[in-house]
């Protein structure tokens, strides 16, 4: 194990002085009302395409899995009529543009 001599210090006092003076002198601040409007707005701006894509991937994707969903609730002995009549309810027999 090794031993600091007893003279050895951690930092010295002018580098505690030169950080309370840039603490103490930072830039002007702004209006706070203002600067949290604007983050508030330009977070709300960047979720727009986020949640576009996060969207737009879930609908693709369950319209890509393998099977009907009609015939998983239904039962695959499930009348035609019945299939057809739920597919309409669900609005699954519309294009695909028009159920996004």
């Amino acid at each position: 194990m090794q031993t600091r001599p007893s003279n050895h210090r951690r930092g010295s006092p002018r580098a505690g002085r030169r950080l309370l003076y840039s603490l103490t002198r930072s830039a002007p601040m702004t209006t706070p009302s203002l600067s949290l409007t604007r983050y508030l707005a330009q977070r709300l701006l960047y979720a727009l395409p986020v949640l576009f894509v996060v969207t737009a991937g879930v609908f693709l994707l369950i319209h890509l899995v393998p099977g009907d969903p009609v015939e998983q609730m239904l039962g695959e002995r499930a009348q035609p009529a019945d299939v057809e009549q739920l597919r309409h309810e669900l609005g699954l027999d519309r294009p695909l543009a028009e159920q996004f």
